[in-house]
């Protein structure tokens, strides 16, 4: 039986299960519309609560570099050498097969992906400076009661939230506000690094981008708490 599809699915979707971001995107939204609306904590809530400790718990315990060495055993490399590429699918450092092809996985191994580096400043680019500043002052929200219309941005939205519960409103301006441009500058200087061929402080460097890697899903939280 074929499991390298299962495996590589599990590694990519493991990045998309955002059910704790997603509950607090329930608590957020809450919050928000208690002035206006009547809420009751029914049983969907709890069970949803305990829906996200247990997918917590597994995600956390599924090593899927244990799996994949448990069903496809690949011998590592011990040496450094100009022909080992790093599969971006299965993670494993080893050399190609005669198809060009990762032993383990089988997915095409390259030394580097064609224009990543342009991509990367790209997107960096434009997230900083065409998309991250009108998001951050257009507004995100807006409310008719009355008759009177009432718009939110990212920061009267956090400044409402305040005034009820300073908890939610600081965890919302992490996720909205500290998140998205710690991860834009992080980026920048990652790429000025590579750009530069900086060879100090590689292991910061890794821990900033896996840091990075972590914390981004939490720029999901205001699309949630709108849904």
């Amino acid at each position: 039986m074929n499991l390298r599809p299962v495996l590589l699915m599990l590694e990519r979707l493991k990045e998309w299960v955002m059910l704790d971001i997603y509950l607090v995107g329930i608590g957020v939204a809450s919050i928000k519309v208690q002035d206006y609306a009547h809420i009751q904590r029914g049983v969907g809530l709890f069970s949803f609560v305990a829906l996200v400790i247990l997918t917590t718990v597994t995600l956390s315990h599924l090593n899927v570099e244990e799996l994949w060495e448990r069903f496809y055993p690949q011998r590592p490399a011990t040496r450094r050498d100009e022909k080992l590429r790093v599969c971006l699918g299965c993670h494993f450092t080893g050399y190609p097969d005669q198809r060009g092809r990762c032993p383990r996985c089988h997915i095409p191994l390259r030394l580097r992906r064609r224009h990543s580096l342009q991509k990367c400043w790209a997107a960096a680019l434009l997230a900083s400076i065409v998309l991250l500043l009108p998001a951050n002052l257009l507004p995100i929200s807006i409310i008719y009661l009355n008759g009177g219309r009432q718009e939110d941005t990212i920061l009267s939205g956090i400044m409402s939230l305040a005034s009820s519960n300073i908890a939610v409103a600081g965890i919302v301006f992490i996720a909205s506000i500290l998140v998205p441009f710690t991860k834009v500058i992080v980026m920048f200087t990652l790429l000025l690094s590579i750009h530069f061929k900086c060879q100090q402080g590689l292991r910061t460097r890794i821990l900033l981008l896996r840091m990075v890697t972590w914390i981004g899903r939490w720029s999901m939280l205001d699309l949630l708490s709108y849904l």
